[in-house]
């Protein structure tokens, strides 16, 4: 059941001059705070995460980004699936991950764990999964822990969906990015992907060495789609970007890509929680996930889990003063 009538539980953690703020729903980061500076965007009030038309700093499943058609073939059966985008899902559907109510259990003041157990065509999605999602602050590193449990096979894509903005506010194509990715997933106009894997050379998502966002895409078009990481490295970042100020964000995952977005479609929707305008390049997604729409470009690696293969994702975020 998705609790969406219980108790919206907020929890702050903090670990010296870092404090994060996060919510039951959709395990939201509502704000992250380094030495006093606002690093994501989020909504001043926590009911407004119940809508959240943006995916604003939650965990999304139980599949992220695009699935064409809304449905998808299993075993001999298809199962149609919330269309949000009309004919087709994105993130999770109408009622997906990021907008149900999660257990909250306070392990510390550091750590946080949220549960939620989704029932059999949850979305249109076959089986009971039993999801966990583990939070811990330390220094200035935020973990996330994801598992989930099915009790048959069953597609599951989780990533975190938070707005970076490390000035705080204004436009994020002056911050510069690198990405370990010679190979990315093209797009079509809606960001849906071309089935093809394609070197980055020559193209928008060319950030092997850094360079300021604002200088990949001189059209403004805005960047929406997957890098395929050279190495899913858990012990080096496979992402940096900094800011004029000095601020710099480094990102570890175990995951095959990270899908760049640059808010191109951002628009307001509520107060805002640190006073920056939500608009076209306030933020940006570094979501960290599995290929996208794999179940309608069968050639990707399978997003298919079981009893057996449980679901499994570890990322770490640290954003730091230089």
């Amino acid at each position: 059941m998705s609790r969406r009538n219980a108790e919206i539980k907020s929890v702050l953690l903090r670990d010296g001059e870092v404090q994060v703020r996060v919510l039951s729903i959709g395990c939201a980061v509502q704000s992250w705070h380094v030495a006093g500076v606002p690093v994501v965007l989020g909504y001043a009030n926590a009911e407004d995460y119940l809508a959240n038309p943006y995916v604003m700093g939650t965990v999304i499943g139980r599949v992220v980004n695009r699935i064409t058609g809304s449905s998808f073939e299993l075993d001999g059966e298809t199962f149609p699936l919330s269309a949000n985008i009309p004919p087709h899902q994105i993130h999770g559907g109408h009622g997906g991950l990021a907008w149900c109510n999660w257990e909250t259990q306070v392990i510390d003041e550091k750590t946080v764990k949220f549960s939620y157990s989704s029932p059999h065509l949850d979305q249109g999605f076959p089986g009971n999964v039993q999801f966990e999602v583990t939070m811990q602050l330390s220094g200035y590193e935020l973990s996330y822990q994801m598992l989930a449990v099915p009790d048959r096979l069953t597609p599951i894509n989780m990533a975190q969906h938070n707005y970076f903005n490390l000035m705080g506010n204004g436009d994020i194509r002056d911050h510069s990015l690198r990405v370990s990715a010679g190979l990315y997933t093209p797009t079509d106009s809606q960001a849906f992907p071309l089935g093809s894997i394609e070197s980055v050379e020559n193209t928008a998502y060319d950030f092997r060495q850094s360079r300021l966002i604002g200088n990949a895409d001189p059209e403004r078009l805005g960047h929406d789609a997957s890098f395929v990481l050279d190495t899913s490295d858990v012990k080096h970042p496979v992402v940096e970007a900094q800011a004029i100020n000095g601020m710099k964000l480094q990102l570890w995952t175990d995951q095959p890509c990270v899908q760049l977005y640059t808010a191109g479609a951002l628009g307001q929707f509520a107060e805002p929680a640190s006073g920056a305008v939500h608009q076209r390049f306030a933020g940006f997604c570094l979501e960290a996930q599995n290929y996208p729409d794999a179940l309608s470009n069968t050639h990707f690696p399978s997003i298919l889990y079981g009893p057996d293969t449980p679901y499994e994702q570890n990322l770490r975020l640290a954003i730091s003063p230089q």
